[in-house]
Parts: C-alpha cells; structure tokens; sequence
C-alpha cells in the first residue's frame, strides 16, 4: 500500500433548476360589476378589451354560476361562485357569462381581468439553466485521470 494519499474526490457537478419564470407583476386591470336579471339564462356581464391573463370574480350578494370562453368559441362547463367568497382562476378568458342558479335575480358579481405586462423572475437562481460543455478533443480526453 503506497503511503501517498490519493486523488481529492471528484467536485459535485451543480444542477440548476430548469428554465422557467413566474408572472407576479400585473400592470393593467380591467373590471366589469354586473347585476344578474331574474331567469336562469346565462347572460354575458364581462367582454374583455383582450385577453387577460389572469380572471378573478366574487359574486357579491349569492350563489352565482359563471363560465368563462374566447370569442368564437363555445363556453365550457360553470363555476359555481359562493357568496362574498373570490375566485382567482389564474384562467385566460375573452368574455364572462353568468346566471343566477335560482333564478331569483339581483345577484351582484364583479369580474376582474388582471394582464400582465411584464415578467418577473422569481427563482432564486439567476443564471438559468446550466448548459451542456462540449467533449473534450479524443487527445486531450487521452490525458485525462479518472478520479472514481
């Protein structure tokens, strides 16, 4: 057994979280407060500017059911908003229906539509992602000393 030490341990490689970022800054609002009439029909109380990217709602006095869709397209199922309860769907959406379940009216329900004009990073890397290094040259690789 030789009585020199042997090679340091080999460094850990960092990895860095994958590429992504987080949209927490919106600049521009755009809200609409409607009253529902009596009936059932789902009637249209939000026709966005845009297309927000973020939509929150609060029905004000009761149960209110709204939906959300793009222009051209049909809307999906419901969602039934409780009373003074908010609602952020972090949904994209053009226009905004709602009704009444009971169909007493007077229901009051505001919509918000939040757009983000500008990202910020919220990782706490800032470098990104890490980047593959290129292979060393097959004669400078010759060189090398494994330290497993």
């Amino acid at each position: 057994m030789p009585s020199t030490p042997g090679y340091p341990p080999e460094r850990q490689a960092a990895m860095r979280p994958a590429a992504g970022r987080e949209v927490e800054s919106f600049d521009n609002v755009e809200s609409f407060t409607a009253t529902l009439a009596a009936g059932t029909v789902f009637l249209p109380i939000a026709n966005f500017s845009g297309t927000p990217d973020s939509v929150h709602a609060v029905a004000a006095t009761g149960p209110v059911q709204i939906r959300m869709a793009f222009r051209g397209e049909a809307p999906g199922a419901f969602i039934t908003l409780l009373a003074t309860v908010p609602l952020e769907t972090r949904a994209r959406a053009q226009f905004i229906e709602a009704r009444d379940p009971a169909g007493a009216g007077g229901q009051v329900v505001v919509v918000t539509g939040r757009y983000s004009s500008r990202a910020i990073d919220v990782r706490q890397n800032r470098p990104g992602p890490s980047r593959e290094r290129p292979f060393l040259p097959p004669e400078a690789a010759a060189t090398q000393y494994k330290t497993e």
